[in-house]
């Protein structure tokens, strides 16, 4: 039987996809193949960050591509009047119809930002970004089995935990998403940590917000955020090999 390391260390377990179908890649200036359905769809800033998320999904997270939906209708309450408004990415519950009922987690897409004065974009925070998270709540308060949101420009990700008590509704912030419920194996051990596969694209993301919250946020001129940024990179590095040798 394996041991517990070995176990922490294994690596997820994806579903299927067939990558050559649906490469997610630019067919011409106008037009993208959308990633879950494999047809041709028009191109825009704001489709090109839903499917850098969507490949993340199913790489990074462990999504099945058959479990979500683009453009999924969610009826909200704005102003006392019900209207349809729909969300970019929904998520249901693995093998389920795609119904209102079976809706688990949202996604929220908007364009990249332009970048500011120094050539990259600031990263915000919850509170600097409270304004264009009320619509994520909207989503996720108008759908009861709704737990999880993401919001995303790709640049800034935030991520929502729905917390349902007796007298109040809260959104709690996280750093992350928990992985899909169905590439998560067995509960039976103490720790359910499991190594991530990163999707190209969104490692180079990763890269970029760092060099841009150490240039941006922090002021620090590019030669110097470069080298802090190799810092974090040995550091993990080194942190990465010395418990792979503790764990042998």
């Amino acid at each position: 039987m394996a041991s517990e390391a070995e176990r922490i260390q294994a690596p997820l377990e994806y579903p299927e996809h067939d990558e050559l179908s649906n490469e997610g890649t630019l067919i011409s200036e106008d037009t993208t193949t959308d990633y879950i359905t494999g047809r041709e769809i028009k191109n825009s800033p704001k489709e090109c960050v839903r499917q850098r998320i969507v490949r993340a999904l199913f790489h990074e997270y462990g999504f099945s591509i058959e479990n979500m939906e683009t453009d999924f209708p969610i009826p909200v309450e704005v102003s006392g009047k019900t209207r349809r408004k729909k969300a970019e990415i929904a998520i249901f519950d693995y093998g389920s119809e795609h119904t209102l009922e079976n809706l688990r987690r949202v996604v929220i897409c908007r364009p990249e930002p332009k970048n500011g004065k120094k050539g990259v974009a600031k990263l915000r925070d919850h509170e600097q970004a409270a304004k264009d998270l009320e619509e994520l709540k909207e989503f996720m308060t108008a759908v009861p089995s709704c737990q999880f949101g993401l919001w995303t420009n790709g640049i800034d990700f935030f991520f929502l935990r729905k917390e349902i008590t007796r007298f109040s509704l809260d959104f709690e912030p996280r750093a992350d998403w928990p992985l899909a419920e169905e590439s998560q194996g067995s509960r039976s051990v103490v720790s359910d940590a499991r190594l991530r596969r990163a999707d190209p694209e969104m490692l180079r993301t990763a890269f970029r917000r760092c060099h841009n919250f150490i240039h941006g946020n922090e002021g620090m001129p590019k030669d110097a955020a470069f080298w802090q940024f190799l810092y974090l990179i040995f550091a993990k590095m080194h942190d990465v090999f010395t418990f792979t040798l503790l764990s042998l």
